[in-house]
Parts: C-alpha cells; structure tokens; sequence
C-alpha cells in the first residue's frame, strides 16, 4: 500500500521536472529566437 503511494509520488515529480525542462527549454528557444529577431 504504502510503496504504491511512494510510486505515485515518485511518478508526480517525475512528471513535473519532465514539465519544468519542457518549460526551460521553451522558453531558451524562444529566447534565441527572440535575440535573432532583435539583432
């Protein structure tokens, strides 16, 4: 019981790191293009 709440949490924070790179990674991309735009 208690190792499949340990699983679920472990599966939650997998899923928001896995949510905070896409996030980094948008926001770097867009940054780049941005900069392209820009100079």
């Amino acid at each position: 019981m208690s190792r499949q709440k340990d699983s679920a949490n472990y599966d939650a924070k997998r899923v928001s790191a896995n949510a905070l790179n896409i996030q980094r990674a948008f926001s770097s991309k867009v940054g780049s293009v941005l900069n392209v735009a820009v100079c």
